[in-house]
């Protein structure tokens, strides 16, 4: 069952400012205030389920391992009990595997109860502002956000500080073949690139991958590209050919909205009387998002 965004009990606010408060307490105090940092074993401390990044850079590790030993813990981590003795790490995975690699027992760490929905944005939105993590990480934990919890695009947008339009296209990446987000994962392929690839046909997509590898295409060129493949695919008749076809305005600046709004491509074709519009999905799970978006009263599957 799918779980509706509520209230974030004390406010997203209120826990990112109580977080950014207790970084600046460097020494830590097992008897201190609530909210104080506290000396927790690393033993006691599990990994977080809701760690959006896939990879970890082992070189910035060891880097911050070495500051550690040097200058200890500037940061607490951010944790929530689990039970007697035991807690989950929230924040700060990076911080925690460097102080394993330090050869250090315990950690200075913030302990805070928390829900699940609290756990992810806050894990979520700390590594949107170390800006460490890859679009494909960003695609997984806002498609998280959607389906787990219910988040609309608008919703995911204002709590991680994002665009809605910028939220709607990073979840259209999971739909890209594996080789395309292979190419992302190893930072061979832009965002942007990656983006401009999907407003190609699906059996295009990958040939094109595999050209802008090897020719260093520019999200510009491949704009280009899939402009040029749009006009090819335009069904041609000899009045199209006796005659130039007509630019609407209108029509060109709701396109752009449309495909703003729904994060894909959108195609409207008029007559006299009317007309039609055509939306594109890529996959099952690209139609179930257009769904969600278009009836989210409905809760379409």
């Amino acid at each position: 069952m799918k779980k509706k965004k509520g209230g974030l009990g004390r406010g997203l606010d209120e826990l990112l400012a109580a977080e950014a408060a207790a970084s600046l307490t460097l020494t830590p105090s097992p008897a201190g205030p609530a909210g104080a940092p506290a000396e927790i074993p690393l033993s006691a401390i599990s990994p977080s389920p809701f760690q959006p990044r896939e990879r970890t850079d082992d070189e910035a590790i060891a880097e911050l391992a070495e500051s550690i030993r040097q200058h200890g813990v500037v940061e607490p981590v951010l944790v929530r009990p689990l039970g007697k003795k035991r807690y989950q790490l929230v924040a700060g995975h990076r911080r925690l595997l460097a102080a394993q690699q330090a050869g250090l027992t315990a950690i200075p760490a913030v302990v805070r109860q928390l829900s699940d929905q609290e756990a992810l944005v806050l894990s979520l939105v700390e590594n949107l502002q170390r800006e460490d993590l890859t679009p494909l990480e960003e695609a997984t934990a806002f498609t998280r956000l959607a389906e787990d919890f219910g988040f609309t695009h608008r919703q995911i947008g204002e709590v991680v500080g994002r665009s809605r339009a910028y939220v709607t296209n990073s979840m259209r990446l999971l739909s890209l073949s594996q080789t395309a987000q292979q190419a992302i994962r190893e930072g061979k392929l832009s965002r942007g690139q990656a983006l401009a690839i999907m407003a190609l046909p699906e059996e295009d997509r990958d040939a094109a991958v595999v050209r802008t590898l090897r020719e260093e295409l520019s999200v510009r060129q491949l704009e280009a590209l899939a402009r040029r493949r749009k006009g090819l695919e335009a069904p041609a008749s000899r009045d199209r050919a006796a005659a130039p076809q007509v630019t609407d305005p209108y029509i060109e600046a709701v396109v752009s909205q449309l495909e703003a709004y729904v994060g894909t491509r959108v195609r409207i074709a008029t007559k006299r009387d009317g007309g039609r519009i055509e939306i594109s999905f890529y996959s099952t799970e690209d139609l179930n998002r257009l769904l969600r978006l278009i009836l989210p009263s409905e809760n379409p599957y």
